[in-house]
């Protein structure tokens, strides 16, 4: 069978996707399936959709260290990788304390206490520490990542430039903190700065108190400076293109190369019809 176009066909070895919620694993998993490299699947959350039926899988929560290792061994996984979001940070006496679990204390004491970024550092140096060779999402696919450039019909105005420049230096300055990857700029002014609540908290809140303007102001999501390129990078898809446009905004703009668009095609039409530019851009 030959190779999709824009699936890497780099890689060999069994694959496992670590999945939680949201359309990433989903998508990583049919693109190699399509590739005659059918993965096996691992929900560590309840938030995994039911796109998993269609794959061999496993339903592991992810405090479950060594029932997650007993099942990549099983399906004589080589890479991982890690697809999609865990809404709740899981706690510490949530963890199946087995011998796995007690072996890796300290590192499970020390991630626990980081933020996003080092939580998922310290997960990736485990599974390496088992064995696992690691993988980004766009390593397997690279057509997930954002192009340089416009993306869509519509560009940016000379007007929006300097929405643009400080929407990227707030998201830039929360990456710095390890707080979000993502704001809003609007009138050269920031109006809402990503918290733990994500991207799309951030523009319902911004929907419901700037419901007077209509196509101004932008969105930004930008890596974080010590950003971590297999994991968590600054991701949109439709949903995105629907909330900007609710929250009354003219575009979105993301870091080439460095960020995500899932359902390229729908996110590209749906901004299309909705007047939203999309444009990748380098920090």
């Amino acid at each position: 069978m030959t190779t999709p176009e824009g699936l890497h066909s780099g890689s060999s070895g069994k694959v496992a996707i670590l999945a939680g919620s949201g359309r990433l694993p989903e998508i990583i998993a049919t693109e190699l399936t399509a590739a005659g490299r059918a993965p096996f699947v691992i929900a560590v959350t309840e938030e995994c959709g039911e796109w998993i039926e269609r794959h061999d899988h496993a339903h592991v929560p992810v405090t479950h260290l060594s029932k997650i290792l007993r099942s990549l061994k099983s399906a004589g996984a080589q890479t991982v990788v890690l697809g999609g979001g865990i809404k709740v940070r899981p706690r510490f006496g949530a963890f199946k304390f087995d011998w796995m679990t007690i072996s890796q204390l300290p590192r499970l004491f020390r991630a626990l206490r980081l933020g996003d970024d080092g939580l998922l550092r310290e997960a990736i140096a485990w599974l390496q520490s088992c064995g696992f060779t690691v993988a980004g999402a766009h390593d397997l696919v690279p057509a997930l990542l954002a192009p340089l450039g416009e993306v869509t019909l519509l560009g940016p105005h000379a007007n929006d430039q300097y929405d643009i420049e400080s929407a990227i230096y707030e998201a830039r300055r929360l990456g710095d903190a390890d707080i979000g990857q993502a704001a809003v700029a609007r009138q050269g002014a920031i109006i809402a700065a990503e918290g733990r609540g994500g991207t799309a908290a951030m523009l319902m809140l911004v929907a419901a108190s700037e419901s007077r303007f209509r196509r101004s102001g932008v969105l930004a999501k930008f890596s974080k400076p010590q950003q971590e390129m297999r994991v968590d990078l600054p991701t949109i898809g439709p949903d995105t293109v629907e909330q900007v446009a609710a929250a009354g905004l003219a575009g979105i703009v993301v870091e080439a190369e460095r960020s995500l668009i899932l359902d390229r095609e729908l996110t590209v039409a749906k901004a299309n019809d909705l007047g939203i530019f999309i444009v990748g851009m380098r920090g």
